[in-house]
């Protein structure tokens, strides 16, 4: 609206607010006509408008594309302004009321989120949904797509107009984790590479990015490339980073809880009961085996040193996150007293008291309410950038369709056909026409057909002819490359900080170790699943599958060390691994493992998890046959030395017997 004097009115960020919450309302619905009330010509001026006023930027009014950039609505990622003598933290606000100055004394501030910063992330989550509406209620007539690629385009110029700013975000996540043993920010050529650590609001900002991404993404990849390629290619870059740093932050945070855990079970007597409340919670690692049998000394040091990581990954800023830090769930073993604060025993000796003040410190590190809330939000940004990942993965896209022209062209050469390669083909005649996928087992030269496995809706498999002429199209194998390294998860505190600086298998394995640790805590405290957390497993499962079955079909597994090997294929039995292969396992010193099944089972639909079983189904066998192997050996040994103690004995008796006897 306009006031009398025909000067615009300022729209606040609560009406800012309220209206993106609307217009997201509007395209969630799910009806076409209010999905297209959204690109009527008289709403997308408004809409503009109140994007503007929630990034509180100028820029030239362009009713068809909007939004304009919010890069003025997040505070600079640098640390200070030449403006302001306090420091900035972005999508914070110094709290006027909570200012005090002292003589001689830096000012002492009092922060609260900025209500710009939230509408912003409204904005990313507005173009989402509204781009999802539109890919799924409009049809493929050409009308509709006009207005599809509305919205599309309205996506993408947000995008390339807050392309500073969004790396800024992704820099600030990826670059939280690079710290030292002792919690310090690691040096680069540019200084400090980490800068303000994880906050709450720079996770829900990078969670709501990598949500628009994915659905741009969804089928337009190839256009995002052809306007955008140099900005494609960074946020492919960024969404890597950023899994690689959500991931050793969650897997940090699950770890020191379950070797925390281990020792109050070992403590207790319950190491190694077979009851499901410890075997879930231990779970099937060689390293925690080996920490737990070394002595408590050394699990307390890893427990500790991955807390440690924890902590200097987070930061709390608001005095509201502050309180929250120090409140724990009730299911948490904390001693406080009356006031709320951590205690320590008065009747230990002095370094026995430092050694109990530590470990108890690092336990409210990693149980806070404050630390559980900041995994949530951790948690749904490493979702949204593992689906990223996964949509765009250049396997996922590697199927070529044959046009009619190219059908034409090829009818006469089965050159191209090659075993093994993925074709989908007709069915059904003309009456009822259809297509499916299959794996080509051989290829008839002589009569142009091949004999194909092909795979129905039930995931049963026959063996059929197809005709050359009924093919329809054919998997591209040059897209078939693995796009991470192939290493096991970091088990310890010290692999873990030698492996931030480039995205592994063995980072995934780690997020889906906290998904399970995760889903544990909410299990024992009473709460309801998040769905996310079933969702997080389920992207970080297939990215898992597609990049072993990858590097097992390029060999790049013959390049791996037995032992890397080893290790990698006992973290995927540990996973994925059924109850029927757990019971085969006798030895003891694989603690509670007798009655159990692979974390992960839980939270995969049964046929995902078949699936991605069968991905990885040779990784299985190999670490199966070697720890039979292992115990068939140790149980050899042991035979051998009862042999050889019994055969001494019977010496010594029968040598006792006839001095007696003389």
């Amino acid at each position: 609206q306009s006031r009398p004097d025909g000067r615009k009115r300022n729209i606040s960020p609560q009406d800012s607010s309220s209206v993106l919450d609307f217009f997201s309302l509007l395209a969630s619905c799910g009806h076409a006509g209010l999905v297209s009330f959204l690109t009527d010509p008289e709403i997308a001026p408004m809409l503009n408008e109140i994007l503007r006023a929630a990034s509180n930027t100028g820029v030239p009014n362009q009713p068809d594309n909007f939004p304009p950039t919010m890069a003025g609505a997040t505070n600079d990622a640098s640390g200070t302004s030449d403006d302001s003598p306090f420091p900035q933290i972005r999508g914070y606000k110094p709290n006027s009321s909570g200012i005090g100055f002292m003589t001689g004394v830096a000012p002492r501030l009092s922060w609260e989120v900025d209500p710009k910063h939230e509408n912003c992330i409204r904005v990313y989550r507005f173009l989402a949904v509204s781009v999802r509406a539109a890919t799924e209620t409009y049809s493929s007539s050409p009308k509709d797509k006009a207005v599809k690629k509305k919205f599309f385009d309205r996506a993408l110029y947000c995008l390339n107009s807050n392309e500073r700013s969004i790396e800024e975000c992704l820099l600030q996540v990826s670059r939280a984790t690079l710290v030292d043993t002792m919690g310090r920010p690691l040096r680069g050529r540019e200084g400090h590479l980490g800068t303000q650590g994880l906050t709450a609001q720079v996770l829900r900002e990078a969670s709501a990015i990598f949500a628009l991404l994915t659905e741009v993404c969804d089928g337009n990849e190839d256009i995002f490339y052809q306007h955008y390629g140099k900005l494609y290619d960074k946020l492919i870059a960024g969404a890597r980073q950023v899994v690689l740093s959500t991931c050793c932050f969650l897997g940090a945070a699950g770890m020191s809880r379950e070797l925390f855990q281990t020792m109050s079970d070992l403590e207790k007597g319950n190491g190694g009961s077979n009851d499901d409340s410890s075997t879930r919670r231990i779970g099937f690692s060689p390293v925690i085996g080996v920490f737990t049998s070394s002595g408590r000394s050394n699990t307390r040091h890893e427990a500790i040193q991955f807390s440690h990581f924890v902590s200097a990954c987070s930061a709390t800023v608001s005095d509201e996150e502050r309180k929250v830090q120090m409140e724990f769930p009730p299911s948490s073993e904390q001693n406080t007293n009356e006031s709320g604060t951590l205690t320590v025993g008065s009747r230990l000796e002095p370094k026995e008291r430092t050694e109990s003040s530590l470990e108890q410190n690092s336990r409210s590190a990693i149980t806070s309410n404050f630390e559980i809330s900041l995994e949530m939000e951790a948690g749904l940004c490493l979702f949204h950038a593992a689906s990223m990942l996964w949509s765009t993965h250049p396997a996922t896209m590697s199927f070529v369709e044959f046009s009619p022209e190219e059908m034409a062209a090829i009818q006469n050469d089965i050159s191209w056909v090659h075993v093994r390669d993925i074709v989908s083909y007709r069915t059904g005649g003309s009456r009822n026409p259809g297509r499916a996928l299959g794996e080509v087992l051989h290829v008839d030269t002589v009569n142009l057909c091949c004999y194909v496995r092909s795979i129905d809706e039930k995931e049963n498999q026959q063996t059929i002819t197809v005709p050359l002429h009924m093919m329809t199209g054919v998997e591209d194998r040059t897209k078939r490359q693995g796009t991470l390294i192939f290493a096991h998860a970091p088990e310890t505190s010290s692999d873990l900080h030698r492996s931030r600086r480039e995205l592994s298998i063995g980072h995934l394995i780690l997020g889906m170790r906290w998904c399970h640790e995760y889903a544990f805590e909410e299990q024992q405290q009473g709460k309801s699943e998040s769905p996310w957390v079933r969702m997080s497993a389920q992207v970080l499962s297939l990215l898992i599958a597609k990049e072993v079955s990858l590097h097992r079909e390029n060999k790049t597994l013959q390049q791996v060390s037995v032992d890397e090997a080893k290790m990698f294929t006992y973290q995927l039995l540990d996973l994925f691994g059924s109850e029927e292969e757990f019971t085969s396992f006798s030895d003891p010193e694989y603690i509670g493992l007798m009655r159990r099944e692979g974390r992960v089972n839980d939270l995969l639909p049964p046929r995902l998890l078949a699936a991605v079983r069968r991905n990885i189904s040779d990784e299985l066998e190999d670490a199966i046959k070697t720890i039979l192997t292992i115990q068939e050996s140790r149980k050899q040994a042991h035979h051998h030395h009862r042999n050889h103690y019994a055969t001494a004995t019977t010496a010594l008796v029968d040598n006792r017997w006839q001095d007696q006897r003389a």
